[in-house]
């Protein structure tokens, strides 16, 4: 049990447990109980874990094979002077909803330097993921390839965001209302706008990460 608390240390790495117990949605005494091996976290907790810091469940569990799922890069940055950056395999839905059975590495994409210069974020925060649906059309199309910046976990400015509600990964423009609340918006007018209150949101509710840039086909 001690050696489960361990790896959690190693997961929350330089956040305090306050702030990791926010991103994973459970209480900051759980985590205390956790890492010192007081007590066990349970399947779901296990799994919301490794769901929000992209960690493999039988490393969280065992500490054998790798800490993530999929693999890690060879070389970074890439030969052509690229930076390595993860493609998750899952898709935010923007429409509704694609049920996330826990992100994981697909591949490692070269992205010039250049582009995440632009984009701002750091390399260790930024990940690529595909869009589904078609509530975000036309400011983004079913298929696109979306950056992310996976340090924001409450939108402090207007923008378009990956949520999981209820278990449920989706992606929406999100403004943030008089008195802390969000409005959950949809740039195609066919989907009706959600307000979520922060004093009762929905089950499972958690802003995952920021849409920075996408990248369209023409």
């Amino acid at each position: 049990m001690k050696e489960i608390g361990k790896r959690l240390i190693q997961i929350r790495g330089e956040l305090s447990q306050k702030e990791f117990a926010t991103k994973a949605g459970i209480s900051q005494n759980s985590v205390s109980r956790y890492e010192n091996g007081t007590t066990e976290p349970g399947s779901e907790v296990i799994a919301r874990i490794c769901r929000t810091f992209q960690v493999d469940s039988t490393w969280l569990l065992t500490g054998e094979g790798l800490i993530h799922k999929g693999f890690e890069p060879t070389k970074s940055p890439a030969q052509d002077g690229s930076i390595l950056v993860p493609l998750s395999s899952f898709a935010p839905s923007a429409g509704g909803g694609a049920f996330c059975d826990g992100d994981y590495i697909k591949e490692w994409v070269p992205v010039p330097k250049v582009i995440i210069d632009w984009a701002g974020v750091p390399p260790k925060s930024m990940c690529l993921v595909h869009a589904s649906g078609t509530s975000m059309e036309p400011t983004i199309r079913d298929g696109e390839l979306l950056f992310l910046d996976r340090r924001c976990d409450y939108p402090n400015n207007d923008g378009v965001y990956v949520l999981r509600i209820d278990s449920v990964l989706v992606l929406k423009r999100l403004q943030v209302i008089p008195g802390g609340a969000l409005q959950i918006l949809s740039d195609n007018p066919a989907f009706p706008p959600i307000t979520v209150s922060p004093k009762s949101p929905p089950a499972d509710f958690q802003v995952l990460a920021r849409v920075v840039a996408n990248l369209r086909k023409v």
